[in-house]
């Protein structure tokens, strides 16, 4: 059980009181105990308590909890900020060509001038439109990723993203798992298709077969290769759908 209970009245985060309540854990995620010959001997053997609270009044504590919710909550405020900076900016560089990104909008991107990765003003700029007509509030956006944002924001799954934005203004926090889970369905195990194998196989073979085995066999083998297609198909779309990279 954690040594710590921690009460507040502030607003509630999502897992903050259960990460500054927790005890102190090493790196598989196992409590750790005092063990060390120096610790007192009424705590060895005793789960260590939390490696941020351990030690803390409970002034301290609320103040640290205060802390956190003020900058929290001022993250969705900024995102919005910057996205539509970022989104009005890519407007007036490339003008009138709507469906470019002009060379200079590129090297912006890559030239480190804000405190913002290429990936992240791609991000951010593709957004920008869905935040401003969503219907969600900056507040909806504390503490969620702009890569989930962005999956959110540019995804050709209406009904999914319709969901997941009832969910965002109702106040859940939503993570790029829970997004992809929502937008792309859960994933199957897929077949394993051993076509190297089965080339060797049919090739060991082959003087062995008559007209009509041998027919199977080309049949067999244009059914693997249709389920390549396929699945290189699927996989390529995944990644469009997932990514809206612009060329």
């Amino acid at each position: 059980m954690p040594l710590l209970t921690i009460e507040s009245d502030a607003p509630k985060i999502e897992n903050l009181d259960y990460v500054l309540s927790e005890n102190e854990k090493d790196k598989d995620g196992k409590v750790k105990l005092y063990s060390d010959k120096s610790a007192n001997k009424d705590l060895r053997g005793q789960p260590k308590p939390n490696a941020i609270t351990g030690g803390l009044n409970q002034f301290q504590v609320e103040k640290l909890k205060e802390t956190v919710y003020n900058i929290r909550n001022v993250d969705g405020a900024y995102k919005f900020f910057v996205a539509k900076q970022l989104y009005e900016l890519r407007g007036i560089i490339r003008g009138s060509k709507k469906g470019e990104n002009p060379k200079q909008w590129m090297a912006f991107k890559n030239s480190r001038l804000i405190p913002f990765s290429s990936r992240e003003i791609h991000d951010l700029t593709v957004s920008y439109e869905w935040m401003r007509d969503s219907g969600v509030e900056p507040a909806n956006l504390n503490t969620i990723g702009l890569r989930t944002i962005s999956i959110i924001a540019t995804t050709d799954n209406k009904p999914a993203q319709a969901k997941l934005t009832a969910r965002l203004l109702g106040g859940e926090q939503i993570t790029r798992d829970l997004a992809n889970k929502e937008i792309f369905g859960v994933k199957t195990k897929e077949k394993n298709i051993d076509l190297e194998g089965f080339l060797a196989a049919m090739k060991d073979s082959i003087n062995k077969k008559d007209a009509k085995q041998m027919k199977a066999l080309v049949w067999k083998l244009l059914e693997e290769k249709f389920l390549l297609e396929q699945k290189l198909e699927e996989k390529q779309k995944e990644l469009r759908d997932s990514l809206k990279i612009n060329p």
